[in-house]
């Protein structure tokens, strides 16, 4: 998916709401511990169904806007949204623990038609 340039950025409450140059996406902060990641392909609205009731608890986010990306921070964590709505996510003492793949894609190759 290419979502192109980050173009602006609007917080309401714990959600971060991202306007690509080609696609709209937005960040929830559930905890401290868990953050919602979503860009709607097919609609605009989601729920995510690993996330069950109203969760949500108030923690204090902070977001900035770094060369390097936009950063949003909890007690917990620090996530960055780079441009084409790629996001890393690191541990409170700035370890990487999970982040986008960046390389080429290449399309799977069946060895059988049957699968």
């Amino acid at each position: 998916m290419n979502c192109g340039r980050l173009l602006h950025y609007e917080v309401k409450g714990q959600i971060i709401y991202l306007n690509f140059e080609h696609q709209k996406a937005r960040i929830e902060v559930i905890t401290p511990q868990i953050v919602n990641v979503f860009a709607g392909l097919m609609s605009e609205d989601h729920r995510s169904k690993a996330i069950e009731g109203d969760k949500a608890v108030p923690c204090g986010i902070r977001v900035e806007q770094r060369e390097d990306g936009l950063w949003i921070f909890t007690p917990e964590l620090g996530v960055r949204v780079c441009d084409d709505f790629l996001v890393d996510f690191f541990d409170k003492n700035s370890e990487l623990v999970c982040a986008d793949y960046r390389g080429s894609r290449t399309p799977l190759k069946r060895v059988s038609e049957e699968y």
